[in-house]
């Protein structure tokens, strides 16, 4: 049992449990214990565990605080515990550590608040789903209750439909009739300015002109580069003169050197004999001269050998850099080769999934807008090239030549209309798509197949010659027709070779030739043509041609990609070849660069051999002054020696700079040789362009003379037409009064007599219909998605007013949690930064009262606190007065002194504390007698200062020393008994 007092105002319950709070636990036979909690009259007032812990938290009694209640184990545990030990021992005393439990708690709700937070945000989807779900069924009731409605008014709408009907034709023959009379004026300046456009054409005299032109600078270009491979040979010359000239004077200048070092020795022989009976020092310098001038020969030697490697080296290193050009040409060559093999698999590939792309990448989307628009008159036809195949009688030889026929031009991707109203609907489609500029439009008439009876005739060769039309075959009579028009490929004769066209559709000799009756031009099985211009044959030659016609795009296929393997291949061995000659030259280079740096390196040092040389030779002559030799005759041909292989140097070098400059000039001829063959190869190319221009001029040519004729006889049917519009004019106003008579009857009897009229619909009465037959189907299908029991608005709108109050009810809840989380989250961190504040204040006040203590003993120290690593550890000043006596670590201590230090702490610790009693258990064990003394009477002190707490000291110590006062109890235990001999613990 432990009873508490429980008056004052920090009380608890004390109505109910009295001055006097008695608590009594009991432990059973079988480890079990209850608590009881009794009043002040002895009577159990509760036994919850709960209510214990609020009782203990009211009176602030903290039970496993070990300052409050510090038995033996806290205390050794204390005493021998590490800096961090002391660290948790500070925080759980002070009651740091359960307050920052109790934030960390505070966290985790806050955690499991935002947690369910989610979770009721995630719910309330499925609410709103609901809301929306009842929403949108009232919306669809509404609109299945204004179906009737607008059936009604559509019907009315049909009968002014049929009154704008009229309106549109009494408009439309009467803007017939001013268009005929405009067209009429229209005809008359279209047939002056096809006539004009005629005779301004350029004619192809004028485009055989520019071919012929272009074909004279094609072989000036020729003659040119032909001049410059002479101009190079030629310019070649002087560099292999220069050569020459450098391999003579090398030559004369070994001579020259070789002739003078026998002289030299001769010299140096007669001048030995002078000096074999001079002193010591002439035959030192005579020994140091000739090794100087061994040393100048070596030099030499060495130079002419490295002149002689690095004029190899520079020939080695022009002929390797020219190799890497010519290399990296035929690599740039074989990459453009496998970009344009890459495109055209791509484009064969794409051919092969979907065919009619042949004639343009929206082709399908084309064709499907075509088929989905309802206004055309008749349904345009194309692309032309869709409808052209090569008949299965062995034809496809005449793939390519077909192709140059009728595939290198737009015409394969036209589509031809009928009016030039449907003209304006496709091009508003080919706009949407945004391809206007890839498919022309051809306006002609969709008439029968030309040739057929009753059809215009076909111009056939008289001759057994096979045409373009015998070899292709055409699904499409409209195709057909249009195909016709714009190539006249049934003039178009087909040939093996030019020979044969000569032989079966030519008459007739050179400025005289013609074709045979009813042939325009002749095509080679390669795609060259020829043609006749004011007596003169013109030939353009074929390649170039892409066959789109007669070719298995799967063998097509499976032959460009071995192509693209072939090219790559090319293109790879190209790129080592780069790479093994772009290293060779390289090489080259630096050995030739460091050739040269040598060169440069013995020239200089030769220079300071010859000062050496002349200055050993000066100190030798003055020496021999008195036993000289006469060698001036050899001195003088040695002199003379020298400088012609000087000059030999001066020649070489000229030669060498002679053969730099020509070399130039061979680099600046090769360089302008390939500019003329860039241009000879640019002219061949606009060759060919102006050839296939002057074949489209010709056949423009033609066009425009039947342009002239098609005019002229479009004003003679205008003026006919205009008498049949006037009629037509009439007719059509008569029957929009009828039609409007009996809209607005039918208006007013249904819509009643307020109802406007006339009524502006603006649509077609197929369209009316189809819109009435539809809101009928609208109206029974939407029946279908309504069931029976909810087709009534009022209830529909009642269950939309309901999900949207649930889903407002729901979204404010959720509001005001997330309100709570927010204050929640604030409250936190304001507990937080006060519990920093906290534990500062607790921190400087231990110090205090640690120091103070010490004090009482003539001792001083500091408590030094790390909050971020988490330790405590004490410095203790045995002397106050003396700061040698300073200890930092109190494990250097006597017993008495570290007993004494660390109850200096817990006294300080408990100076913070609200408890309202301390238990200490054998606190003063290890302590002297004299510190002992002082520990008790600091204790006492403390206690007789805190009146009101109880403290209890327990100790085996004598406590003679103190005398009992009325705040001051000593009591002392019986020793106790033992009920049996040789029992060392109590039952």
């Amino acid at each position: 049992q432990v009873t508490l007092l429980n008056g004052g105002s920090d009380s608890y319950c004390q109505a109910k449990y009295g001055n006097k709070i008695t608590v009594e636990r009991i432990f059973d036979a079988f480890g079990k214990n209850q608590y009881k909690i009794l009043n002040e009259s002895g009577q159990c007032v509760s036994s919850r565990k709960k209510d214990l812990d609020d009782m203990l938290d009211r009176l602030n009694v903290q039970v496993e605080n070990p300052v409050c209640i510090m038995d033996q184990e806290n205390s050794k545990e204390f005493i021998k515990g590490d800096e961090k030990q002391k660290y948790n021992f500070f925080a759980k005393a002070t009651d740091l550590e359960r307050v920052l439990t109790s934030i960390q708690v505070a966290r985790n709700d806050l955690a499991t608040m935002e947690s369910s937070f989610a979770i009721s945000h995630n719910r309330l989807k499925s609410v709103a789903a609901d809301k929306e779900k009842a929403e949108k069924d009232l919306r669809e009731l509404q609109d299945v209750l204004k179906i009737d409605d607008d059936i009604q008014k559509t019907t009315c709408d049909l009968f002014w439909v049929d009154v704008e009907a009229k309106e549109g034709e009494l408009e439309e023959h009467t803007a017939k009739h001013d268009e005929v009379i405009k067209k009429l004026e229209d005809r008359e300046a279209a047939v002056a300015k096809a006539q004009k456009l005629l005779d301004e054409a350029k004619t192809p005299e004028e485009q055989l002109a520019d071919l012929e032109r272009l074909k004279n600078d094609s072989d000036e270009a020729q003659r040119n580069v032909e001049r410059l491979n002479k101009e190079v040979a030629a310019a070649k010359k002087p560099v292999q003169a220069a050569n020459r000239e450098f391999d003579l004077a090398r030559r004369r200048k070994a001579e020259a050197e070789r002739d003078r070092k026998q002289l030299e020795a001769q010299i140096n022989e007669a001048k030995q004999e002078a000096l074999t009976n001079s002193g010591d020092e002439e035959r030192k310098k005579a020994a140091q001269l000739d090794k100087a001038k061994q040393t100048l020969d070596s030099n030499d030697a060495e130079a002419e050998k490295i002149r002689q490697v690095l004029g190899g080296l520079e020939s080695a290193r022009d002929q390797s850099q020219d190799e890497h050009r010519e290399v990296a040409q035929m690599k740039q060559a074989a990459q453009a080769q496998v970009r344009h093999i890459d495109q055209d698999v791509a484009h064969l590939r794409k051919q092969q999934d979907v065919p009619a792309t042949q004639f343009g990448a929206k082709v399908p989307d084309i064709l499907k807008a075509i088929q989905k628009e309802s206004r055309f008159e008749h349904k345009p036809v194309g692309p032309l090239g869709s409808f052209v195949k090569m008949r299965d009688d062995g034809a496809k030889q005449w793939g390519v030549a077909v192709s140059a026929v009728l595939g290198q031009g737009p015409l394969m991707r036209t589509f031809a209309c009928s009016s030039m109203r449907d003209q304006q609907l496709l091009m508003g489609l080919l706009r949407q798509l945004r391809c206007v500029g890839d498919h022309p439009i051809q306006v002609l008439k969709f008439a029968p197949r030309y040739g057929s009876p009753g059809s215009k005739p076909l111009q056939r060769p008289e001759s057994a010659a096979v045409t373009v039309l015998d070899v292709v075959q055409v699904d499409s009579d409209i195709a057909f027709n249009a195909i016709i028009e714009a190539t006249r490929m049934e003039t178009c004769v087909l040939v093996s070779n030019f020979e044969e066209a000569q032989e079966k559709c030519l008459t007739g000799s050179k400025g005289n030739f013609k074709f045979v009756r009813n042939v325009k031009r002749c095509v080679d099985v390669t795609g060259g043509t020829i043609s006749v211009n004011n007596g003169n044959k013109v030939m353009t030659g074929g390649g170039g041609v892409r066959p789109i016609f007669g070719v298995d795009s799967k063998e097509q296929l499976e032959l460009t990609m071995r192509e693209l393997a072939d090219a790559k291949s090319s293109f790879q061995e190209a790129t080592l070849k780069e790479e093994e000659a772009k290293r060779k030259a390289q090489e080259k280079t630096r050995e030739a660069d460091a050739a040269g740096r040598r060169l440069e390196q013995l020239r200089q040092a030769r220079s300071k051999l010859e000062r050496g040389v002349a200055q050993f030779q000066q100190e030798l002559n003055e020496l021999q002054a008195d036993t000289a030799v006469d060698t001036t005759e050899w001195e003088e041909r040695a002199a003379a020696l020298r400088d012609e292989a000087a000059n030999a140097d001066s020649e070489m070098a000229e030669a060498r700079a002679a053969k730099a400059a020509e070399e130039a000039s061979v680099k600046a001829k090769e360089a302008e040789r390939r500019e003329f063959e860039k241009t000879v190869s640019g002219l061949a190319a606009e060759m060919q362009k102006v050839e296939s221009e002057l074949m489209e001029m010709t056949r423009d040519h033609q066009a425009k003379q039947e342009a002239v004729g098609r005019a002229k006889d479009k004003l003679d049917k205008c003026a006919q037409a205009i008498t049949e519009c006037e009629r037509r004019v009439a007719d059509a106003e008569a029957k929009k009064a009828d039609a409007a008579d009996k809209a607005t009857k039918f208006t007013l009897e249904n819509l009643g007599p307020e109802a406007e009229v006339p009524i502006k619909v603006g649509k077609t009465a197929k369209y009316v219909q189809t819109k009435i037959t539809q809101l009928r189907a609208r109206q029974q299908e939407a029946y279908k998605s309504i069931p029976k029991g909810q087709r009534n608005l009022d209830e529909a709108m009642a269950k939309a007013l309901a999900a949207k109050r649930t889903y407002d009810e729901r979204m404010k809840d959720l509001v005001e949690v997330e309100e709570n989380i927010k204050r929640l989250k604030k409250d936190v961190k304001i507990r937080v930064k006060k519990w920093k504040r906290f534990r500062s204040s607790i921190s400087t006040l231990i110090n205090k009262k640690f120091d103070a203590t010490l004090n009482q003993k003539g001792q001083c120290g500091e408590v030094r606190l790390s909050h971020e690593d988490q330790t405590l550890s004490l410095t203790v000043q045995k002397d106050n007065r003396d700061s040698q006596s300073q200890i930092d670590n109190v494990k250097l201590l006597s017993g008495g002194e570290r007993s004494y230090a660390t109850l200096s702490l817990l006294v300080a610790l408990g100076e913070c504390l609200e408890c309202p009693f301390r238990i200490m258990d054998e606190f003063d064990v290890f302590m002297d007698v004299v510190s002992r003394k002082i520990a008790l009477d600091q204790l006492i002190e403390e206690g007789l200062n805190s009146r009101h707490r109880q403290f209890v000291f327990i100790t085996p110590q004598d406590l003679s020393s103190i005398t009992p006062t009325p705040e001051v109890k000593v009591i002392k235990l019986r020793n106790p008994g033992r009920q049996i001999a040789g029992q060392t613990t109590l039952n």
